[in-house]
């Protein structure tokens, strides 16, 4: 979920950065100290525990990708059962936005998570996190805390290269020869980006649902991060300059400063940025729900994967990675970054867009309903309270949004 980040990315590198280092190593220490304190014990828990703690059962699944990033796949199953597998429909694969992780689809909890309706309703749930998040911080040969190598992606690597490999290793272990996929903003992307490049991979998808669909970005309505995203050339200066790769690590006190601020005053501070940056409002998560994710989120990325973020919204593209006319030369034989194709996405699409969205909204998500080549639904939320933290933290989750997504799985 895009969520400011470009905005925050650059405090941190002009403020975090600048800390010497004694006092950074004091700062990761302090960290998981002072999280301790948070009185909500959910903002605390693991995926596993999350779920655990209310009944349902879990596992722990490693996938490997082409390039060698290590990522963690969590299988949930309905509460109370003694496994995970779901009916004889598809297994179902949610996947998260930006920064964030597969937590986000357990925060609002029983009732209301994505993940526990779905579960709960029979389906065989799977919860990806792309490279370089809380759980996915690992590689064969490359230490994300010793080698920038391993900060060099963007969404173009979690497109093309997680999404396939968690596709695959589902459709091997499930024995099922297709997918359900719902994705949150990122999400989205990805699968917009892996059907684009890779076109075989559209029979493996038996239906995906869209949630705040990103694809284009250009015409996004909160103006702090379009100020911000016009910054990105000095954000990559600063960023390299401090030698920062990574941005928004879980357990730095990234997640305290947002959690505490949002324990303290949940419908003045938290409002006016939730709203500001994407839509939503507090009063419509709830300030115990809110205060949960806050402590999942941010999960991590990299600065570089923000960075082509900020790309697609100075330009009206949907494109790869853009390094600049020699870079892009070097890096794709052509003087501009290669566009993506959308009009390859053959695989059932469902699109969801709401009014209140300040990041996936209906002019750039216009773009996506007239070149998918196969869009079987369409769904526009008309009210200007759901904004973009809604389909994943909202209270309305379970009126507004699950009656849509239970449509279309059974109809596929």
């Amino acid at each position: 979920m895009w969520t400011g980040v470009v905005l925050f990315a650059f405090y941190q590198i002009l403020h975090v950065s600048s800390i010497p280092p004694l006092l950074s190593s004091a700062v990761s220490e302090i960290g998981p100290a002072v999280q301790k304190t948070i009185s909500n014990e959910d903002a605390r828990l693991n995926f596993t525990e999350l779920a655990g703690k209310y009944g349902y059962p879990t596992e722990t699944h490693t996938v490997v990708t082409e390039d060698g990033y290590i990522l963690t796949v969590f299988r949930l199953g309905r509460a109370g059962a003694a496994g995970c597998a779901g009916d004889a429909r598809p297994p179902l694969l949610l996947v998260h936005g930006l920064i964030d992780s597969s937590d986000t689809f357990l925060v609002a909890g029983p009732g209301v998570g994505l993940a526990y309706l779905l579960a709960d309703a029979g389906h065989d749930v799977w919860c990806l996190n792309h490279r370089g998040n809380r759980y996915s911080r690992r590689h064969v040969t490359l230490d994300p805390d010793a080698d920038n190598q391993y900060w060099n992606f963007t969404r173009d690597e979690h497109g093309a290269r997680d999404l396939p490999a968690v596709v695959d290793y589902m459709i091997d272990v499930t024995g099922s020869a297709t997918i359900n996929y719902i994705g949150h903003s990122q999400g989205t992307t990805d699968f917009f980006i892996l059907n684009s490049v890779r076109p075989d991979y559209n029979r493996k998808f038996n239906l995906a649902i869209c949630l705040a669909p990103v694809a284009w970005l250009h015409h996004i309505t909160a103006e702090s991060l379009q100020t911000s995203a016009k910054l990105g050339p000095e954000i990559k200066l600063a960023a390299d300059v401090a030698g920062l790769k990574e941005f928004g690590a879980h357990g730095k006190l990234t997640n305290i400063a947002a959690l505490g601020g949002c324990e303290l005053s949940p419908n003045a501070l938290c409002d006016a940025v939730l709203n500001e940056l994407t839509g939503s409002h507090a009063e419509r998560i709830g300030s115990n729900t809110l205060a949960t994710a806050l402590g999942h989120y941010p999960a991590g990325t990299s600065v570089k994967n923000l960075l082509g973020y900020a790309q697609g919204v100075n330009v009206d593209s949907f494109s790869q990675f853009d390094y600049g006319e020699a870079g892009n030369l070097a890096a794709y034989g052509s003087c501009a970054a290669p566009q993506y194709d959308v009009c390859r996405v053959s695989a059932p699409v469902a699109l969801i867009c709401a009014d209140g969205d300040k990041l996936s909204v209906r002019r750039d998500v216009a773009r996506l309903l007239h070149r998918l080549p196969n869009v079987v639904a369409f769904h526009l939320i008309p009210d200007q309270d759901w904004g973009h933290v809604d389909y994943v933290w909202g209270d309305r989750i379970p009126t507004v949004l699950m009656p849509k997504i239970h449509e279309y799985l059974n109809n596929y």
